[in-house]
């Protein structure tokens, strides 16, 4: 794994716009800004939103590895963790 250990989070920056933190970054320490938002429509809805959706980047992964590890047998425990990300992504979590 070469990205910053998830979870990762939306958080308003102190420019205005949002930032993707990553609480824990393993033996670095955290929290970590790993991507800002601030150009000049940084509180757009759509902004928002991109935000939500590469903060639940992690997540995404780590499920739809988990899915082809177990052949698609264990569908159900993997369909959990892929409802999970796209409610982050989509705010609703």
């Amino acid at each position: 794994m070469n990205h910053t250990p998830g979870p990762w989070r939306v958080s308003a920056s102190k420019r205005g716009g949002f930032d993707i933190v990553a609480d824990n970054r393993g033996t670095h320490g955290g929290p970590f800004v790993v991507a800002s938002r601030n150009d000049i429509d940084h509180r757009s809805e759509e902004s928002l939103a991109n935000c939500r959706l590469i903060a639940a980047a992690p997540e995404m992964l780590e499920a739809l590895q988990a899915v082809l590890a177990s052949g698609g047998e264990d569908w159900e425990t993997g369909a959990c963790v892929i409802r999970a990300a796209i409610a982050k992504a989509e705010g609703r979590s």
